[in-house]
């Protein structure tokens, strides 16, 4: 029988969970938890052959800072099930392409998305082994690493003024929560918007559900004032630091909240506590001065994405007023992308386009080593990095899907 692809039902709820657990050996969840998470912000595609469910690639839906300032409509593919008797035919790569359709916005079977998505995502690792390969060969481009440090062992005395308690939004206030990451990661972007609301919406997504996680919060209180935090969790018998914020004029509040943690996995008896971060994180080399030690590249953590929309995020990126027309050549495509006067002409491979676009490519530096080229002598330097100047991106645990 021929495979055909479309979105997700809802009468299909229990045959996609159920192909879930058979593909990926998960944490028990039921099918009225997968229907209650298609009826907020998400979208599944799924492959069928006749009335049996072989594929399904579950998407969240999220606003995400590309930096400080700037967010995208985006899609994050969550997993990508296949059926182990239908593998290797190209289902996979069949939804990823009526996924592309359906998040740019495109009537598909009478349906549409209520906001079209300008980019794709996928949290993937591991480069040159499946499921990373899979996604490059999709299209997604590498676009953010961060490697996990790890502290074996565990042992720390307790700051005194840092309290530790199991993890309550609510009681802490979520208000605070967000003041606290503002303060320490406005000049950051690469994860989701926060907003009052985020902390108890993330620790109830799927993921959580699938691997279930028992959350602490170590806080710091000047008088009223939520000064820093950092949210962690005991997982399958090691103890994983999530989403750590402390404001840089806070000097040695990264070092306390991390010692906070260290100990209270120490009395728990847990003989590992572990974190992603990048290189610029701000907690980066308070982990190395406490013993933590760094993995290498080939098992970092990715963020990989592709543009779905070029002509919107152009208009974002230009803030709805482009200064000039701009033409781009790639060996795959060319875009021609609206503004005023003569279109200024840039060449450059696929993936240099992608993360140029997506506020990960420092033009100047790509120009000068020639990964972005142009016929034009004169180009308007200054405009071109005002609208693709990059940002650092940080990445936390606690937005995992």
């Amino acid at each position: 029988m021929t495979i055909t692809y479309r979105l997700y039902r809802p009468s299909d709820a229990e045959q996609v969970n159920d192909l879930a657990h058979n593909v990926f050996n998960l944490a028990p969840f039921s099918a009225e938890v997968w229907q209650h998470m298609e009826e907020g912000e998400h979208v599944t595609v799924v492959a069928a052959e006749g009335d049996k469910i072989v594929g399904a690639i579950p998407f969240d839906l999220r606003d995400f800072l590309i930096r400080p300032g700037l967010s995208i409509r985006s899609a994050w593919a969550h997993m990508v099930c296949v059926d182990a008797e239908y593998r290797s035919r190209g289902i996979g790569s069949g939804m990823m392409k009526l996924a592309r359709v359906q998040l740019a916005g495109e009537q598909l079977a009478g349906q549409h998305l209520p906001r079209i998505c300008e980019a794709m995502f996928v949290y993937t690792g591991s480069e040159g082994t499946a499921p990373y390969t899979f996604y490059e060969k999709n299209g997604f481009v590498d676009l953010h690493y961060s490697r996990f440090f790890t502290l074996t062992n565990p042992k720390a005395n307790a700051p005194l003024d840092v309290e530790v308690t199991p993890y309550d939004p609510a009681r802490i206030g979520e208000e605070n929560l967000y003041a606290a990451f503002q303060r320490a990661y406005q000049d950051y972007a690469g994860f989701p918007v926060h907003y009052p609301g985020y902390w108890q919406r993330a620790i109830e997504s799927i993921i959580y559900i699938e691997i279930p996680t028992e959350f602490y919060i170590a806080t710091l209180t000047q008088e009223t004032e939520l000064s820093g935090y950092a949210v962690f969790g005991f997982i399958r018998g090691h103890a994983t630091l999530l989403e750590l914020a402390a404001g840089p004029a806070e000097p040695g509040l990264i070092d306390k909240l991390l010692q906070a943690v260290i100990a209270a996995a120490a009395a728990r008896g847990v003989e590992m506590v572990n974190m992603l971060a990048c290189t610029h994180h701000p907690a980066a080399s308070a982990l190395l001065e406490l013993g933590f030690q760094p993995d290498r590249r080939a098992n970092a953590e990715v963020v990989a994405g592709v543009v779905l929309e070029f002509d919107r995020l152009w208009m974002k990126l230009t803030h709805a007023n482009p200064p000039f027309g701009l033409e781009i050549l790639t060996p795959s495509r060319t875009l021609k992308l609206p503004g005023l006067g003569k279109p200024i002409t840039l060449e450059m491979k696929e993936s240099t386009l992608q993360r140029l676009f997506l506020c990960r490519e420092d033009l100047p530096a790509a120009l000068e080593t020639e990964r972005i080229t142009s016929p034009t002598l004169d180009l308007p330097l200054e405009a071109l990095q005002t609208i693709f100047q990059p940002a650092p991106w940080v990445f936390h645990w606690l937005e995992w899907i």
